[in-house]
């Protein structure tokens, strides 16, 4: 607990410089942490979750994380079955994030082939008329967390959860059809903008909004700025200012399962050394990092530590 609390108080406040420049050898131990977790045939798996036990989720994932790590022939041989599936989201466990990630991964190796097919599986996964869903729905043009197309079906009234369309799936999705040379549509994130300006998770869905019904939070705010920026909505858009003034403004901590994730998001939204600082203050010895807080799954130490260096080597390059 004591790690984390760390990290918030870091990131909210102004940090000695000798912190800052800790920086650089966190990230080396951290790639090195995330080299030493590679399994014989390339692919990252979880000994944590069994659910990131197969590959398709971890090994994306770093990769986009670390650029020159080895792991692309494993993932170039999941992206063929993939092409060659009918229905590809079945070979997948996080069928979106999976494809969002290795889209980005191939669009930087300048294979776009590739990318694209991922981006095809982007777009087969979105509440969108093409699967019966009205364009005067509110949920259309989103994405969940689905493991498979959500089609419409005007007997249910309200999604499950994992069908349901939020920001942070959204934001994925759009990431991942941005690197492919897709334009997306930041419709449904711009549903999920209150007046304030910040952002809040899902439609009709206060449990899991974490700040309570509606209200604005840290994690979705800058989820909801991603999605605007990856829909190529330019950062001097009224909207996406009136996201920054919100986070600037802000004081709530992130939610306490999402420390990294909401570490590597704010990099990319509000590059700041104090996110540096923080990650160099609470990296374990070994060059990891992980929660103590399980409900996102950031206590497995090579998803936080990926996520970490993700967020070390976007303030890198800001």
């Amino acid at each position: 607990m004591t790690r984390r609390r760390d990290f918030l108080q870091l990131v909210c406040l102004a940090v000695p410089c000798h912190l800052v420049a800790e920086g650089p050898g966190a990230a080396a131990r951290a790639a090195a942490f995330l080299k030493s977790r590679q399994s014989g045939d390339g692919a990252w798996r979880s000994s944590v979750h069994g659910s990131l036990r197969d590959g398709t989720a971890l090994t994306p994932l770093v990769l986009r994380a670390m650029p020159d790590a080895k792991g692309h022939s494993w993932l170039v041989q999941l992206t063929d079955r993939v092409a060659r599936a009918a229905e590809p989201w079945r070979l997948l466990t996080y069928p979106l994030f999976t494809a969002s990630l290795a889209a980005q991964v191939f669009a930087r190796a300048g294979d776009h082939a590739r990318a694209r097919t991922w981006a095809a599986l982007i777009q087969r996964l979105q509440l969108s008329p093409a699967l019966g869903w009205p364009s005067d729905d509110p949920r259309c043009l989103g994405w969940g967390d689905s493991p498979s197309p959500p089609r419409f079906d005007p007997a249910v009234n309200r999604l499950a959860d994992m069908h349901n369309p939020n920001i942070s799936a959204t934001a994925y999705a759009l990431a991942g059809l941005r690197a492919a040379g897709i334009r997306g549509s930041a419709a449904f994130a711009l549903r999920c903008q209150n007046p304030d300006g910040g952002f809040f998770f899902a439609l009709d869905d206060p449990v899991r909004n974490k700040a309570g019904g509606t209200r604005s939070y840290n994690t979705a705010t800058c989820d909801g700025i991603l999605c605007l920026l990856h829909a190529e909505i330019s950062r001097t858009d009224p909207r996406v200012q009136a996201g920054l003034r919100w986070l600037r403004g802000g004081t709530a901590p992130p939610p306490p399962s999402l420390t990294f994730y909401h570490a590597c998001a704010l990099a990319e939204c509000l590059p700041s050394p104090r996110i540096t600082a923080g990650l160099a203050q609470t990296q374990h010895p070994d060059g990891s990092w992980a929660n103590d807080v399980p409900h996102a799954m950031e206590d497995d130490p090579v998803l936080a530590t990926a996520l970490a260096m993700r967020a070390l080597t976007t303030l890198r390059t800001r």
